[in-house]
């Protein structure tokens, strides 16, 4: 888990025994000042980034509510503040600064051993992505880096979102098993063809329609591979998001749900959604599953949606109630079960 508190360094702590599901930095919680507040998990690594440092400590897991251990060792490299973190597996931390720079930190050396600069501004986001590294900068981009080669991204997606809102992925790679959808259009019946006259040349011409007619495009689901490279972002207008497929140009999804009237209402309404300010994404990992592929989205008035993923066009399937919170949605987890 991370935790960033004020604006002098990153602490990464340790706890016993080291366990892989948790080295992927999986679980935070972001407050309104832009710190990430730690858990206090079964988990193995802790994080909390401190300005240009990167401290570490080690502890037992503890679910009680205690002050942090003194730092075990400290990662100095960041020229700016630290503003993202994710663990890659046991030995690989990377991090990301306001300045646009990312580090990528073998634990064991305690040392960098890549240092690049991802975009001209901050870095929101970070994720292991297909064998790869996934960076959300506030210049409205996605990037995709192979990290054995980071002179230029693989993959550039443009997002036109350039607030806080930062980007999910599905964080295993269990493809979705979607169900073939029932077509409910009736075949059509064999015309009789003319063999002569205006007639006949009608006929060729449809003929002619018919073989140039391209297949309809397949699902999102239908993709082979897709979980390991399905990510949901933000974008413009500031309420919806969009489900990307990394290896396509396009956004496989938009979801735009109904924002209310902005003009129409005073500051703070509770009608009003806002902005999507946190984002999950679900797959079911055991297949086949009766739940469906959900698309988890926090709003600026404290309302959180979710999008059923496996309707050909997205649905809400449920809300939290209008008043449930009275303050912007931040954060929000999903367990694997649903």
């Amino acid at each position: 888990s991370l935790r960033t508190h004020g604006t002098r360094g990153i602490d990464l702590h340790f706890r016993q025994p080291i366990r892989a599901a948790r080295c992927h930095g999986d679980e935070a919680s972001v407050t309104g000042d832009t710190r990430l507040e730690s858990f206090a998990l079964r988990d193995s690594h802790c994080a909390r980034p401190r300005g240009k440092e990167i401290m570490a400590a080690q502890q037992l897991a503890t679910r009680t509510a205690r002050a942090p251990p003194e730092p075990e060792f400290v990662l100095r490299g960041h020229s700016h503040a630290v503003t993202a973190l994710r663990f890659l597996d046991e030995q690989r931390l990377v991090s990301g600064d306001v300045g646009g720079h990312c580090l990528l930190w073998n634990l064991a050396t305690r040392r960098p051993v890549q240092n690049w600069a991802a975009a001209p501004l901050g870095v929101l986001e970070l994720h292991a992505h297909a064998g790869g590294l996934l960076t959300q900068t506030r210049d409205g981009r996605i990037r995709l880096w192979d990290l054995e080669n980071i002179a230029e991204p693989t993959t550039t997606l443009a997002t036109n979102s350039f607030f806080f809102a930062r980007c999910a992925t599905v964080g295993h790679s269990e493809d979705y098993a979607a169900p073939p959808i029932i077509s409910t259009s009736q075949p059509s019946r064999p015309s009789r063809k003319a063999e002569s006259g205006i007639g006949a040349q009608l006929a060729s011409d449809d003929e002619e329609e018919e073989e140039v007619s391209m297949p309809p495009a397949k699902r999102w689901c239908e993709q082979p591979g897709h979980a390991r490279h399905l990510v949901l972002a933000p974008t413009e207008p500031p309420e919806a998001t969009l489900l990307w497929d990394t290896r396509q140009n396009a956004p496989a999804l938009k979801l735009a749900p109904d924002a209310g009237d902005r003009t129409l209402v005073r500051k703070g309404d509770a009608s009003v959604l806002g902005n999507a300010m946190a984002m999950r994404l679900w797959l079911p990992q055991a297949q086949p599953s009766s739940k469906p592929p959900l698309a988890l989205v926090g709003h600026e008035n404290g309302r959180v949606l979710a999008w059923d993923l496996a309707m050909p066009v997205p649905q809400i399937c449920a809300k939290t109630p209008q008043n449930s919170f009275s303050s912007p949605n931040v954060a929000l987890d999903v367990n694997k079960e649903g």
